[in-house]
């Protein structure tokens, strides 16, 4: 671990005016070699765009809210995904597929996406 010495200074009251010092010692992280990722970096998971997700809703006669408690994704994560706010990573996309009996390529279709891109369904 790497120490930093830090110097603190200020006027103590209670020592009639006088200046004080400490110093003590900080942690101070090494930097990150090459070798080693810098902490907070992300990684990009492949996401997908839904516009067949409404319409498979719909098909099925089922709500946003229904839809959430049996698929496990939030309500508001199916509102954005319906509108093209958001993107789908695959997990996401089979979790509502199944939730909606569907073949997960069929919320994939409609929009501007190769659907071989998606991959084999598991």
């Amino acid at each position: 671990m790497v120490y930093t010495i830090v110097k603190s200074q200020w006027t103590d009251p209670h020592s009639g005016g006088k200046e004080a010092v400490i110093e003590t010692k900080a942690k101070r992280k090494p930097p990150a070699t090459a070798s080693q990722p810098k902490r907070g970096k992300t990684y990009k998971r492949a996401t997908f765009p839904l516009p067949g997700l409404r319409n498979a809703r719909l098909a099925q006669d089922v709500s946003q809210a229904r839809l959430a408690r049996r698929s496990g994704v939030a309500q508001p994560t199916i509102s954005h995904l319906e509108w093209g706010d958001n993107r789908a990573q695959k997990a996401t996309v089979l979790k509502l597929a199944t939730a909606l009996g569907v073949d997960p390529r069929e919320m994939l279709r409609g929009g501007k996406f190769d659907t071989e891109e998606f991959g084999e369904v598991s």
